[in-house]
């Protein structure tokens, strides 16, 4: 199921979209590379941000 499948099944049951987002892809149990491809950023990019590479 592709995320925008996923956005809408949660939008027509009538969750609010923001709160299920950060339940379902910013969920801490995810790795951090899942998360990264899920808030739309690559872990290079968030290395730069904070110079952590």
């Amino acid at each position: 199921m592709s995320f925008f499948e996923k956005v809408v099944q949660a939008k027509l049951r009538n969750n609010n979209v923001v709160d299920w987002y950060k339940k379902e892809f910013l969920d801490p149990n995810l790795t951090s590379e899942e998360i990264a491809i899920n808030s739309g950023l690559d872990k290079k990019t968030i290395n730069n941000m904070f110079n952590s590479a």
